[in-house]
């Protein structure tokens, strides 16, 4: 990956912010670049079929547990007071992480 490649690739990637500061400690800790580990893992993805299998189920089964946490909570949600589930709809990001973490 070119310095070029780096600068104009970078806004079409999306990660997690806890993603990044995972990747970020990582790359630290054993004093590499963040856009390198990412292509090395990319590379390796492609080249080894042992990992590249890991990868495909690893991530199917996080997609499938968010999923399921999704369907519980509406599940949850719609068991509440009509005017309770009104307002957690109205609320912004900020406010549900301030309820979250009373909670």
């Amino acid at each position: 990956m070119t310095q070029q490649n780096l600068i104009t690739s970078r806004r079409t990637v999306a990660l997690a912010e806890d993603t990044i500061v995972r990747l970020k400690a990582f790359s630290k800790a054993n004093r590499l670049k963040m856009y390198e580990v990412m292509d090395t893992l990319v590379n390796l993805a492609y080249q080894d079929e042992g990992i590249k299998k890991r990868i495909i189920d690893e991530t199917r089964r996080l997609s499938q547990e968010k999923k399921s946490i999704k369907v519980t909570l509406a599940q949850k949600a719609n068991r509440l007071d009509p005017k309770l589930r009104e307002r957690l709809r109205t609320m912004s990001a900020e406010e549900l992480g301030r309820l979250l973490e009373r909670g």
